[in-house]
């Protein structure tokens, strides 16, 4: 069953689907956390090429790195093959680092996108998070792969709430998802939900008036209208924003996420999300981009 905030009613069939198809639009079609900022989906289309820059920096996890990415990968049916860093066919680049200028200590990804289909990835992942590792790690291998905001409500390793070190069954169908043939990169925020709600209702062999019920035009609305059912119970620390066009950078700093200029289609682009600690909290990560890119540090 798939679960919403803990503590929550125990929920049936029609829930489920409703709460799956939710946490897919949170997910994947939205920047910033933020339900006004509608998006196309995003993802590869071709095979991963992994390499590592600096594996002796952290030898301890490069093989759980490649393995997350692995994993995902395999949901995705995706072609993954480990090459050396210096291989030009290289598309998917892991690094370790401790050095942080932010002040936190923080993992991070980027991808590179063309055309709304994902061209490269690289994570930076920072050995000092500890305890939060794994988490890390599988949480910023999800935004290489598409998954640009969080479904906080839902059982999910992107969610703060849930923090979870490995891909939950939630996270699978979303994965499933997002890579089904029928779903096409950049098609029109409305349409990558209804039909993404269809093929979670496959999925999870859900009954057609359910189907038909939960994968509406009227309830999709419902959705995107409904805003974030976990900002009370997330926490209130300001979030960094840096924004990036055309090579010029500035930074916001604001007590809400605030919005970006969407992603043009046809644009070469660059989206950056990460995840951060320092010994208090975790702050919150999004990734998005505007013309040649935009960049969100934090989790």
């Amino acid at each position: 069953m798939a679960a919403s905030l803990p503590g929550a009613a125990f929920a049936g069939p029609r829930d489920d689907l409703a709460e799956a198809a939710r946490a897919f639009d949170e997910a994947a079609l939205r920047n910033n956390d933020d339900n006004t900022r509608q998006s196309g989906p995003r993802k590869w289309m071709g095979p991963i090429r992994i390499a590592v820059r600096n594996p002796g920096q952290a030898p301890s996890l490069v093989q759980p790195t490649i393995d997350a990415i692995r994993t995902i990968a395999q949901v995705a049916r995706l072609e993954v093959t480990v090459v050396e860093i210096g291989d030009a066919s290289a598309n998917f680049v892991i690094f370790f680092d401790e050095n942080e200028t932010s002040g936190k200590i923080s993992c991070v990804a980027w991808a590179r996108y063309k055309g709304w289909a994902i061209s490269g990835a690289d994570i930076k992942i920072n050995p000092g998070l500890r305890g939060r590792i794994l988490n890390c790690i599988v949480h910023e291998a999800l935004h290489a792969f598409g998954f640009m905001s969080h479904p906080h409500a839902g059982d999910s390793v992107l969610s703060y709430v849930y923090q979870r070190t490995a891909l939950t069954g939630l996270d699978v169908n979303l994965i499933k998802t997002l890579y089904d043939p029928e779903m096409k990169p950049g098609i029109a925020p409305l349409k990558a939900s209804l039909q993404g709600c269809r093929i979670l209702a496959r999925l999870m062999s859900s009954a057609t008036a359910d189907e038909q019920e939960v994968c509406s035009v009227g309830r999709r609305a419902e959705r995107s209208q409904g805003g974030d059912r976990t900002r009370a119970v997330r926490r209130p620390e300001l979030h960094e924003l840096v924004g990036v066009d055309q090579g010029d950078a500035c930074r916001v700093v604001a007590p809400v996420l605030e919005p970006l200029e969407a992603v043009e289609q046809d644009v070469e682009g660059i989206g950056r999300t990460g995840h951060a600690d320092d010994a208090a909290h975790v702050d919150e990560d999004t990734w998005t981009g505007s013309g040649r890119g935009a960049e969100l540090g934090g989790n």
